[in-house]
């Protein structure tokens, strides 16, 4: 009697142990997921800001409206108004390169990354913060301040 008592308490101990070993490792898979999201954005702009159509590509991760900096001018946008001044841009600021620096995650849940664009005039320091819109990240700032 008393050998059935102990089987027993192994085999609730046993579906105890997977049942928590199932949820910890459905949460270890949402949290990966979530960290290539973001991770995937940062990776997404840092590559487009290396080519030379950044202006219509990088728009096609910007929010409705954006905050944008560019050449000590500081305002909000439309998505559409942003990718028109970015290419004005670019028409004189040809890429050379873009050097991601440093990239993480804000406080408040945004993703952000930090990088040097060389351009035929100059280099810029860049800054981009994205938050989640749904199911992908969203650029709501951007900024090109000259070195």
């Amino acid at each position: 009697m008393e050998f059935q008592n102990k089987l027993k308490m192994k085999k609730k101990f046993l579906s105890l142990l997977i049942v928590l070993m199932a949820f910890l490792s459905a949460n270890n898979f949402t949290f990966a997921n979530e960290s290539m999201v973001e991770t995937g954005i940062v990776e997404q702009v840092s590559s487009t800001l290396s080519s030379n159509s950044a202006a219509n590509n990088l728009a096609a991760y910007f929010d409705n409206t954006i905050e944008m900096t560019l050449l000590d001018k500081e305002s909000n946008y439309s998505k559409s108004q942003a990718q028109a001044i970015l290419n004005a841009f670019f028409q004189t600021h040809s890429i050379t390169n873009f050097k991601l620096k440093h990239n993480g995650k804000s406080p408040d849940g945004s993703t952000f990354g930090i990088g040097t664009l060389t351009t035929s005039n100059g280099n810029f320091n860049v800054v981009f913060y994205a938050k989640q819109k749904g199911a992908q990240f969203l650029i709501q700032e951007i900024r090109f301040e000259k070195e």
